[in-house]
């Protein structure tokens, strides 16, 4: 199941792999690199069709997951916020704090244990995903959702150093993933600073 769920990553991975071995054996062939000419005759057109499949398997994926999504998300924008300290050693940290609702749209049951930040570009900061469980109305790791179910879920993500400007409403675009695989982004046009911000540490 894991395989499958990762076969869009993996079909585009050979895909490009096959495009640059193609490419090293096309441009040695073509300036008489000793060897090349040869193999290039026995298996490039091999590499070249293996690679029109992957493609074409990489992309079969890629439709389905955009054609077919699991959730529909509906971001808070009252309780989303962004949050910047320095802490007492002196090391400013920025906190982007989502609050959003969901409801599964799929015929199955559904987890969302991934999320990224895409927008502000501030590479992988650590992050904290948690669902409200709808037995104990309490945040945490919740049971996945039913077909047709909603729940509240918040993503807290931590970057170590300044972003935005005190004060200031910042763009914002997270990337929500199921378990399997399927990513849904959500853009929260002006994601607001934290009423408490502060630019120093806390007494």
């Amino acid at each position: 199941m894991r395989l499958w769920e990762r076969s869009e990553a993996i079909a585009w991975s050979l895909a490009v792999a096959g495009v640059a071995g193609y490419a090293f054996l096309f441009a040695g062939a073509y300036l008489g690199w000793g060897g090349v000419r040869a193999a290039f005759a026995s298996y490039g057109l091999w590499i070249l069709l293996s690679t029109l499949v992957l493609a074409l398997v990489a992309g079969a994926r890629t439709w389905e997951k955009r054609a077919n999504p699991t959730i529909h998300l509906i971001g808070d924008a009252d309780q989303s916020h962004w949050d910047r300290t320095v802490e007492p050693g002196g090391k400013t940290v920025t906190a982007f704090n989502f609050h959003m609702r969901a409801t599964n749209i799929s015929p199955g049951p559904i987890r969302m244990p991934l999320a990224r930040l895409l927008r502000p570009r501030v590479g992988r900061p650590e992050v904290r995903v948690e669902t409200r469980d709808p037995l104990t109305n309490q945040f945490g790791q919740a049971p996945a959702m039913e077909p047709n179910d909603t729940r509240d879920i918040r993503f807290t993500f931590r970057v170590d150093k300044p972003i935005g400007r005190p004060g200031k409403t910042i763009t914002a675009v997270v990337s929500v993933s199921d378990q399997l695989g399927r990513s849904h982004k959500f853009k929260f046009k002006k994601l607001r600073p934290a009423t408490d911000s502060a630019t120093t540490s806390p007494p």
